[in-house]
């Protein structure tokens, strides 16, 4: 009888201490919703009138809240959940895409605008700014999706303890102690 008891105490415990100790938690809707409202408070600025005097504060104020939200705000997420790593990969891919995004756009909006001043003026429908816009919204959604995707999973550990338990039965009582490790 003693042999069996010993045979299940070790084998649960070598079986504890096989098993996966930590799970994950996703959370990468905070990061989608930073995003979002970086690129909305962006968008929302670039489309005030910059020729009256008294909304240009506005405008600045709203790109660069927009623009620093969503360079910085996800890797303020990946760090509120101490996922150190993750806000550096977050903080290389919100700044490395918008790069790439923007220089994409650039060329886009050069080429186009080059291409019709050659045949009129520059205030057709291929030189305005949704030949530029257009492009740096397809860079922070894909840098998003993949931010969300890629990188917004907290490590979540098991818990761990011993608990005790004693019940009553027929003619006596059984006790047991259980544990995780």
């Amino acid at each position: 009888m003693r042999l069996r008891v010993l045979l299940v105490v070790l084998a649960s415990l070598f079986f504890a201490s096989t098993a996966s100790a930590d799970e994950t938690r996703w959370y990468g809707w905070q990061t989608l919703a930073v995003d979002a409202a970086s690129v909305v408070v962006a968008a929302a600025a670039a489309h005030v009138d910059t020729e009256s005097p008294s909304t240009r504060p506005f405008v600045t104020a709203g790109l660069v809240g927009g623009v620093g939200g969503f360079l910085v705000g996800a890797p303020i997420v990946h760090l509120a959940h101490g996922e150190y790593r993750h806000a550096g990969a977050s903080l290389g891919l919100h700044g490395g895409g918008a790069l790439v995004s923007t220089a994409f756009a650039i060329g886009l909006f050069s080429s186009s605008c080059r291409s019709r001043s050659a045949t009129s003026d520059l205030s057709g429908s291929d030189c305005s700014t949704g030949a530029f816009v257009v492009p740096l919204l397809v860079g922070a959604a894909l840098t998003s999706a993949l931010d969300a995707i890629l990188l917004a999973h907290a490590r979540v550990p098991s818990p761990r303890g011993v608990s005790v338990g004693l019940a009553p039965t027929r003619g006596g009582a059984t006790a047991g102690v259980m544990g995780t490790f």
